[in-house]
């Protein structure tokens, strides 16, 4: 049996009913993989939308990029992208929610969305055990106020959030043990970041310019005190930031 997928709805869907279409059509499970992960983009005016980057000159290309480009939904609908990793079509101003079908399986995520400007949420899958193979996997993308950073990921790599001058605030899960070097690089909007007792090392720059944050909530002070950094610009409070502790 198939399912269609349309406004977060399951409907049976026979083989007799077929037709040619761009809509999606999912088994069962690739359906809640897929609601489990997704991103969301906002246009301000009519535009093509670059969901991921395909940029060769990148010193940190992202490999695999053909075995993906054609598994991209738009608001449950299929679309197809360029070379570059951007839609052929234009999309009316608005917010649009994208599926990426098996995006956990793959092995390379270097600068996956390096520079993707429409990018303002990333929900991350459970199943996600690193962001790694993920060099500035959201590198320089200078709209993202939201991620969700799941219980699943022991590790931040290198300059996975560089420059995403609008993310407010970041939560390290107690799955994390090791944060990447610059991996929140020049983050200036950067107001407040939760980081948990399992963190042991955080690499070398890793909250250079991060000029604007104020706290730094842990579960426990000591610990904190113990982690490795690898620089002055390694500790969260390199700028003046105050370490509260979360009540228990």
């Amino acid at each position: 049996m198939k399912y269609r997928k349309l406004n977060e709805v399951l409907i049976e869907w026979n083989e007799s009913s077929k037709q040619d279409s761009d809509n999606t059509f999912l088994q069962s499970e690739d359906i809640k993989k897929s609601l489990d992960q997704h991103f969301i983009y906002r246009l301000d005016e009519k535009h093509k939308i670059k969901i991921i980057n395909n940029e060769s000159a990148l010193q940190y290309p992202w490999l695999e990029f053909k075995k993906y480009k054609n598994k991209v939904w738009i608001n449950n609908e299929y679309v197809k992208l360029d070379n570059k990793g951007i839609t052929v079509d234009e999309f009316e101003p608005g917010e649009y929610k994208v599926y990426i079908e098996d995006i956990d399986k793959i092995t390379n995520t270097d600068s996956m969305f390096w520079r993707c400007p429409d990018l303002v949420s990333a929900f991350i899958s459970r199943e996600t055990n690193r962001i790694n193979s993920g060099h500035f996997i959201f590198g320089n993308c200078g709209n993202l106020k939201n991620v969700s950073i799941p219980s699943s990921i022991m590790y931040i790599d290198k300059g996975a959030f560089i420059n995403c001058k609008k993310l407010p605030s970041i939560n390290i899960p107690n799955s994390v043990t090791e944060i990447g070097e610059y991996a929140f690089y020049g983050c200036t909007g950067l107001r407040s970041a939760v980081i948990s007792d399992s963190v042991t090392k955080i690499g070398v720059g890793a909250f250079y310019d991060c000029r604007n944050l104020k706290t730094v909530y842990v579960e426990d002070i000591n610990k904190f005190n113990q982690i490795e950094f690898d620089n002055y610009w390694s500790n969260p409070t390199c700028y003046g930031a105050k370490v509260i502790e979360l009540k228990k």
